[in-house]
């Protein structure tokens, strides 16, 4: 077998990002969405994680979520912009929000919705807004589970497996019940210490790395490390545990002997990949 014909039948098993499940799910730039499919055209096996979920529920849904409550106070779709972009613009909640009601608009605009002239075109694009996005979160959390052909769970987070609720008023409770974390039901501390040499080798890697490569979130990401390193117990709480939200996928990645990585999210995966002997397929980019 040739080198070239090797590297093709490695990249046919890939493991994705959050960053990918949630482009495929809502992105809208046909360029970024046509690069992610040249990357795990039909027939590539495909994995992710469970912690996935956990960051898809809190940044995704929840901001889903959020999006509905504007639209259903507000009433106009250009008054719901306004109140998301009222959200400090560097935020990724601000971020988030704004390309989810970008996104529902673009699903709509596909529609060919016919508007009677003596209607108010705002408010009605709004009312669809708001049945869209309702039977959008119905759907989300099932669209997940079925995004990849095998999800693993080392870290056995318990916050990732807790189902959203239908309210009477089709709203929807997606608590992350936070304070659980510290009743050590799953098994991140666990898996931290058993990969611990691999932890240190990250360590070693992450305090080498230039600083114009590291991100605030690979900063924090270094700091919890250490942390762990010296009390892996620390890791049940929540927060603490989100210090290591890109670790924890590469992790999971590295552990489960995939070799490829897909993502958008390239700046941190730059880093880690290398240090955990995976490779970064950068999904802004089309497959060579």
């Amino acid at each position: 077998m040739s080198i070239e014909s090797a590297q093709a039948q490695d990249v046919r098993h890939v493991f994705l990002d959050t960053t990918i499940i949630v482009e495929r799910f809502f992105g809208t730039d046909r360029n970024r969405l046509n690069a992610i499919s040249t990357w795990i055209p039909d027939g590539t096996y495909t994995m992710l994680c469970e912690f996935s979920r956990l960051e898809y529920k809190r940044v995704v849904m929840q901001n889903m979520s959020l999006a509905l409550r504007y639209l259903c106070e507000e009433g106009l779709m250009s008054r719901a912009l306004i109140r998301a972009n009222s959200i400090p613009r560097h935020s990724r909640k601000a971020q988030t929000l704004i390309s989810i009601l970008a996104w529902v608009q673009n699903q709509l605009g596909q529609a060919r919705i016919q508007i009677e002239l003596d209607q108010n075109a705002d408010e009605i694009l709004a009312s669809r807004a708001i049945s869209y996005l309702r039977n959008a979160l119905r759907s989300a959390w099932r669209r997940f589970s079925k995004s990849a052909d095998s999800i693993v769970n080392k870290i056995n987070c318990r916050r990732a497996l807790e189902v959203p609720v239908e309210r009477p008023d089709h709203s929807y409770d997606l608590t992350v019940h936070q304070a659980a974390c510290r009743n050590k039901e799953c098994s991140n501390a666990n898996f931290f210490r058993e990969q611990g040499s691999m932890m240190m080798a990250l360590k070693r890697s992450l305090e080498g790395t230039p600083e114009k490569f590291m991100t605030a979130e690979l900063k924090t990401a270094l700091k919890t490390i250490e942390l762990a390193l010296g009390s892996p117990h620390k890791l049940y709480d929540y927060n603490t545990c989100l210090g290591l939200s890109d670790v924890w996928v590469h992790l999971e990645c590295a552990v489960a002997g995939m070799k490829n990585l897909l993502t958008t999210n390239y700046k941190e995966s730059q880093v880690l990949c290398p240090a955990l002997g995976v490779r970064m397929l950068n999904a802004n980019e089309p497959k060579p």
